[in-house]
């Protein structure tokens, strides 16, 4: 600390260049941590991680192995959930590496979806170990993570000898990691849709079986109707599948108590325009994207998210709606009790021509008349 005199003498202040240094110091640490690190993950950066390669190599840390690993359907996550559940998924994925390498091994995250990691004195064995070890890390986190499960596809390579191109060996374990990508045994469009169930299931949104009874209610009016089975089975899976955009509305909104504001109705209301872009990424969904749609398209036309009405509305949304809204009334819900079956067939009634189309709740009504439990 420097003080400050006046011409007198006198004191009339002072320095604190230590502390001023100190500040300046863990400034600067700052900014060269931040020049070498990923910003998300906190793992090294691309430079910083070619600037290794070649500084090991020319150090003579032979052999050396290099991992390469790639975070399957990102775009995909990023394109339906939103880029906030993707950069979620990147940090579980940073943090499997993190768990399973020493802090002095330089792990790196290269690109959108890619990681690798550099190993200084290895040889083969060691490294498939490696290998071994981060497949089971993988399993491991996906049996305790089942909403969010992590697919990594991995690759590797091992110098030989005493000089090697570094940029060959980082192709070789690149081209591994692809060939592994193309080679896995689950079809890509199997794992989305389990992936797509099962956050679904741990999200609640099938409490009770209900998607279960919709089936069955939505698929005994299609056939009482004459319909097709090919119209029937994606019937069926628009039962399963509806809400399935409530996998991108966030907790706080989905399960509030109380009643929604304005402003987070409408943004649970932009469930059926999230799983329609959702339903449209995915092959075995595709066909229910645009039924998905309009599952709250209203007959009066005051529905969302387009406003349509009457037969513009697709005749599997319109089944639909009348269907989730008799099991709805007659389940049991927190904060209320299940409407009993002559209830729900009133308000049925009440609300055909308005909300529902008229003459399918006619006949979906005769049917429940003409049943003694509901077909389930």
């Amino acid at each position: 600390m420097s003080i400050l005199y006046d011409e007198n003498s006198q004191v009339i202040g002072s320095i604190n260049i230590i502390r001023d240094l100190r500040e300046w110091r863990k400034a600067q640490q700052r900014l060269e941590e931040l020049s070498i690190r990923d910003t998300l993950t906190g793992l090294y950066n691309r430079n910083f991680f070619e600037e290794e390669m070649q500084r090991l190599s020319d150090c003579g840390h032979h052999p050396l192995g290099i991992i390469v690993c790639d975070l399957d359907g990102l775009k995909f996550i990023n394109d339906t959930l939103g880029h906030q559940t993707g950069d979620r998924m990147l940090i579980n994925a940073a943090e499997i590496l993190r768990r399973n390498f020493r802090s002095s091994e330089i792990m790196a995250r290269i690109g959108g979806d890619e990681f690798a990691v550099l190993l200084a004195e290895t040889d083969k064995e060691m490294i498939e170990q490696i290998m071994q070890r981060l497949r089971q890390a993988v399993q491991d986190y996906n049996n305790a993570n089942p909403v969010l499960p992590v697919s990594l596809s991995f690759g590797h390579a091992i110098s030989e000898g005493t000089t090697s191109d570094m940029h060959d060996l980082f192709r070789e374990a690149d081209n591994r990691m692809y060939r592994e990508k193309i080679q896995q045994k689950e079809s890509p469009r199997s794992s989305i849709v389990e992936f797509l169930t099962s956050s679904m299931q741990a999200r609640d949104f099938d409490t009770e079986g209900h998607c279960d009874r919709l089936q069955e209610l939505a698929t005994t009016l299609a056939r009482s109707m004459g319909l097709s089975q090919d119209f029937i089975d994606d019937l069926s899976l628009l039962a399963r599948f509806h809400d399935l955009g409530k996998v991108g509305i966030s907790d706080q909104i989905l399960f509030k108590p109380g009643p929604l504001t304005n402003e987070e109705r409408q943004q649970m209301n932009q469930h059926c325009e999230i799983g329609h872009r959702i339903a449209s990424s995915v092959p075995d969904l595709e066909p229910i994207a645009d039924y998905i749609l309009k599952h709250h398209e209203r007959w009066d036309g005051r529905g969302y998210p387009l406003g349509l009405s009457g037969r513009d509305i697709p005749l599997a949304s319109r089944i639909l709606a009348i269907v989730d809204a008799y099991e709805a009334m007659t389940s049991n819900r927190p904060y209320r009790k299940a409407m009993t079956r002559e209830e729900a067939i009133a308000d049925l009634k009440r609300c055909a021509g308005t909300q529902f189309d008229p003459e399918l709740v006619e006949k979906f009504i005769s049917l429940l008349q003409a049943s003694d439990n509901d077909f389930h």
